[in-house]
């Protein structure tokens, strides 16, 4: 079964087919998100239809946040776009659950540490369902009060940013170079049993703030 799997939700905008029968990654492309998602994800994902060799491409995973409202709106867009026009299923992916998977450690219990706007960070335990919001300042001392067995926190937050949020003692970051690949964490979520959907939609932890023009002024 060939699987496309698009991300726009995290730090690096990220494309990759996979066949989760033989488990290889066919095709994997990723960038630093820098929002030129629009101009880049759309050619990105032909090259992954054309390694498809003329194969169906059966199902579409797709991240479907938290993350920035301008990625999420266009990669959640895409995946729904292309799910109508090919009739491959469709997959919400989380971003708890996406860093989650592809975190390569024997410890099943650590923190997953999101940007949520501002000097916010979500924070959720990886064996839990609910995230909590803390300031960035005090997120050692909310893993000490709440997590204090956590060894490991996982995050897209790039690794030159993450000096300035202080861990507990006995807690560090998980190195970029231990974490799977986008394709590697698509094979993983493969294997996992999905409900797929008709519509995915962006998941916020905010509602997006969109700035509405003032109407003109008759005299």
């Amino acid at each position: 079964m060939l699987i496309l799997g698009i991300d726009t939700a995290t730090s690096e905008t990220e494309i990759a087919l996979v066949d989760s029968v033989s488990q290889k990654v066919i095709f994997a492309k990723s960038w630093k998100s820098d929002h030129d998602e629009a101009e880049r994800l759309l050619p990105q994902i032909s090259v992954a239809i054309e390694k498809a060799d003329g194969r169906k491409i059966d199902a579409i995973y797709v991240i479907e946040g938290p993350g920035s409202f301008t990625g999420l709106r266009i990669g959640v867009t895409a995946s729904n776009i292309l799910g109508l026009v090919s009739g491959a299923k469709l997959y919400g992916i989380d971003t708890f659950e996406f860093m989650a998977v592809k975190a390569k450690s024997s410890d099943k219990d650590f923190a997953v540490v999101l940007r949520a706007g501002g000097d916010n960070l979500a924070v959720r335990r990886s064996e839990k369902e609910d995230y909590e919001i803390v300031k960035g300042e005090s997120l050692g001392e909310f893993l000490r009060g709440n997590y204090n067995r956590i060894k490991l926190a996982v995050t897209d937050i790039p690794a030159k940013e993450r000096s300035k949020y202080i861990l507990p003692a006995g807690c560090g970051w998980m190195a970029d170079r231990q974490m799977a690949s986008f394709g590697e964490a698509l094979l993983r979520l493969s294997l996992k049993k999905k409900v797929s959907r008709k519509i995915i939609s962006p998941y916020y932890l905010q509602p997006p703030k969109i700035t509405q023009s003032s109407k003109p002024k008759f005299v």
